[in-house]
């Protein structure tokens, strides 16, 4: 969301007037960590260990083909710290920038690629999660980058991103929410467009296979592909 020279942003939710204020992210935070940066064998079945390529499109995935490690390796990982609901994740090694808000921290940690964020008492974990993925937090992201094989951001260079933030709880509640939702709508709509692209790819496979029983070239079948994809798309979106 863009503010003038006064901090005060230029579209606002009705009932807030106030200033919002500009601190570094490090402020904001009760707790800022990376994960293990250890050597940790790896077990059939025990604790998840995840790393940046587990987030992406503000979630975190996993399947049957990630790490386990053993819940003594996942002890000594947490012999000093504990991650919370609500904690909000960002990967700073290789694939920088993705973020999620982490649901249930029971059985999951994570390499140094990811680094934990806390808010404190001053900001939300929504609106923290919405401002990350905005063009002004990633271009700090970038510029803050090292310059080795594999790039990197340094917690301390992440602390000093500056960030402007509303001083209402309640404003940066709205905002949290309004973003969640657009990313729900998205979500749903990309699901939806995929399933209808597949249904189409099915229905050009068996235009020559079931409706016409002969061979046809490729570029007929994407042509009637298109007009198929055309009539679904008026129907269903």
């Amino acid at each position: 969301m863009s503010t003038n020279k006064s901090n005060k942003p230029e579209l606002r939710f009705k009932g807030f007037s106030d200033d919002w204020e500009q601190r570094k992210l490090g402020e904001l935070l009760s707790f800022l960590k990376d994960g293990t940066h250890g050597t940790h064998a790896d077990v059939d079945d025990g604790p998840l260990l995840l790393s940046a390529k587990n987030i992406k499109n503000g979630g975190i995935y996993w399947d049957e083909t990630d790490r386990r490690i053993s819940y003594g390796e996942y002890e000594k990982i947490h012999s000093n710290f504990s991650l919370e609901s609500g904690d909000v994740l960002l990967t700073i090694v290789g694939s920088i920038g993705e973020t999620a808000i982490l649901k249930d921290s029971e059985g999951i940690t994570f390499q140094r690629s990811v680094a934990f964020l806390r808010p404190n008492n001053k900001i939300t974990p929504d609106y923290l999660y919405s401002e990350i993925q905005t063009p002004i937090f990633q271009k700090e992201l970038d510029s803050r980058k090292s310059t080795s094989a594999q790039p990197g951001i340094y917690l301390g260079d992440l602390a000093e991103i500056p960030l402007i933030f509303s001083t209402k709880i309640d404003e940066q509640k709205k905002i949290g929410e309004y973003f969640s939702n657009l990313d729900h709508l998205i979500t749903l709509h990309q699901r939806k467009i995929k399933y209808i692209l597949k249904e189409v790819f099915i229905w050009i496979i068996l235009i020559k296979r079931v409706v016409l029983k002969k061979p046809l070239s490729l570029s007929y079948r994407i042509m009637v592909g298109r007009k198929k994809l055309l009539s679904i798309l008026q129907n269903r979106i």
